[in-house]
Order: C-alpha cells, then structure tokens, then sequence
C-alpha cells in the first residue's frame, strides 16, 4: 500500500509538472508562484477537486474520522481517503494526511464542530449503510440527542476489522462527556468487539469512564442459524463478507473476542410474539432472520419484543420511542404511576 501511494504521488506530480511545463510552451503564462503551489499540492498528494455531491459512501467506504458532520473516509477497494463535508460532498481527497489537513482547517474556521456532552454512535447492520439508519438518527436528533451514524464497509472485512475502524473514529469526540451506542444487527457484534478492545486498552482508561448506556436493536448476541445456512453458499459468503461465516460456523471463535457492554443496555428483538414468527424455517419466534432467543444477552437492564422483522425495526414507530426512553432513563418503557 505504501508503495502504492508513493507511486500515486509520484506519477501525479509528474504529469502535473508536464501539464504546467505544457502550457508555459503554449504560452499560458501562469504566475511563478501558482505554478510553484500546483506542483508542491501535487507532491503531496492533493488532488484537483470539485465539491461535488455524494452519496455519502455505500458499501465500500468506511469512516476513519467525524467531526461536526464532516467525515474523512477511506475506500475499501482502492485504498484511497477522500474528505465528505456536513452535506455529503467532497472536500478533498487523494493521500489520508491531505484530507486531515483540509478537514483541520474546516474545524479552524468553525465549519466543522467537534461533538461535546452526550453523543449517541448509531451504527448499521450487515449490507446497508448509513442510509438505513436515517429515520432513528432523525428521530433521535429532534429529540435532542447528538448523534453520530458511522458509515462503514460491512462486506470487506472482519468484526475485528470494522472494530477498529470503530476505535478511530470515537478518538475523535476527545470533547464528549459521555458516549451512548445504538446499533443494528451486526453493528452490535461490532459494538461489542471494540468494548473488548477498548478493556484491553490499559492506557485508554478515560474512554473507558465515558461509556454509557447501549441499545442494541435485533442483535446477534449468539450468533445466527441463518448465517451458518448462507455459509454454505460462496455465493452469500462473497457477497455478503466474512462475516457471515463469523455469525455462523465460525461462532464460537468470535463469541470468545466479545465483551458485554460496560454500561446499562437494553435489547430490542423482532418476532410475532408466538412459537412460529415470521420464519417457519427458524427454530421459535423471530423476526425473519434471527430468532428472539439469539437476540438475548445476560445482563442486560431490559428487553422488549417488537411485532417486526429485521431490516425493518430501524423504522419502527415503537421502536424509536423505546431507544429514546432507554437513553435517557435506562429503560423501554414508562414505568406504572
């Protein structure tokens, strides 16, 4: 990889060097000093760059950094970081220390804030993004929650991996006094991957003390049938990752790198609330994907069953009331007068 980028910047400052050297010939003229800067922006590694919009990264780019709504990311196939303001455009992008530059000067002139006081990390399941976390992200900013959702590449990598790319990005919010987390599905396994690392971490202590209270809604707390089943499939393996195989036969290698959350949490599950569910093919109730009982996790401060399936919980009416009220008061419901 590093090989890789230096011949990037290389051959890019090369053929800028040409293209200026081409237009003095033609008699362009351009100033001494425009010239010198282009071909310095080019040795490092900038890139000409037009703000256009994205769609704020699908399946093969992961956050690295947030703040205040702008996102340094980096693309899963290439290798290459590109910088998304609070609108979802591009900024920058080429080599990560371009786009941190950029991105240090958007929080110099105020354009990007860093979080402070509560935030909720809200992240996604197994092959959607951020997009499908929209409408719980919403509800919990007009209830007067900071959210950061945290886009990341569900089918390149690991839980270990995503893990880590969890980890660099919470270093960003030093400022915050306490950190929640609300996930979907895979996000939980990964939620509790980073907790895992994060008790390992003996000098990230004061992370640690901020952890608060998790919302963990459909997850795959041991594992999933479903995937052990979509295992056999290199069709389903290559589309859908690694860990697939992690959630299926390769469980209880997985389970062993978990931890339990810190802090107070409660679980959602989807199921029809009888011995059948949406599934007749799972053992049990279940929301079409996992059964209620795979959702389950010892110690948890409460847990609620929602007539839903999997993919759709996220929009569940009920379900973002009961995320709200267990943030705020470590519980799903209103308590009897």
């Amino acid at each position: 990889m590093c090989r890789d980028v230096t011949f990037f910047r290389s051959t890019f400052a090369c053929v800028t060097l040409c293209v200026s050297l081409a237009s003095l010939s033609r008699g362009d003229e351009p100033a001494a000093q425009d010239l010198a800067d282009e071909i310095l922006a080019a040795a490092r590694g900038e890139l000409p760059n037009v703000p256009v919009p994205t769609l704020g990264g699908l399946q093969y780019w992961n956050d690295t950094q947030i703040i205040g709504g702008w996102r340094i990311q980096q693309n899963v196939l290439t290798g290459h970081y590109r910088l998304l303001d609070d609108n979802e455009r591009r900024q920058a992008w080429g080599v990560q220390s371009v786009c941190q530059h950029r991105l240090d000067a958007a929080c110099e002139s105020g354009d990007a804030k860093p979080v402070t006081g509560e935030v909720v990390i809200v992240l996604h399941g197994l092959g959607s993004g951020r997009w499908a976390m929209h409408s719980l992200v919403k509800h919990l900013r007009e209830s007067g929650f900071t959210v950061v959702d945290v886009g990341y590449s569900t089918t390149s990598g690991t839980v270990a991996d995503h893990a880590e790319t969890l980890a660099k990005i919470v270093r960003s919010f030093d400022e915050a006094e306490k950190l929640h987390f609300v996930a979907h599905s895979l996000g939980n396994l990964v939620t509790r991957r980073y907790f895992a690392d994060l008790a390992a971490a003996t000098k990230d202590r004061r992370t640690r003390d901020r952890i608060g209270r998790m919302v963990m809604l459909a997850p795959p707390n041991h594992g999933s049938e479903r995937a052990k089943f979509w295992a056999e499939s290199k069709l389903f393996v290559n589309t859908l990752g690694p860990t697939v195989k992690e959630m299926g036969p390769d469980w209880k290698e997985l389970e062993a790198t978990l931890a339990t959350p810190p802090g107070e949490f409660g679980i959602i599950a989807g199921g029809l609330g009888n011995q059948s569910g949406f599934n007749l093919t799972i053992d049990g109730d279940d929301d079409g994907t996992l059964s209620v009982e795979e959702t389950r996790l010892d110690g948890a401060s409460d847990f609620v069953v929602i007539s839903c399936t999997h993919s759709l919980l996220v929009y569940h009416d009920d379900v973002l009331q009961y995320t709200t009220r267990f943030l705020r008061h470590g519980r799903f419901q209103a308590e009897e007068p």
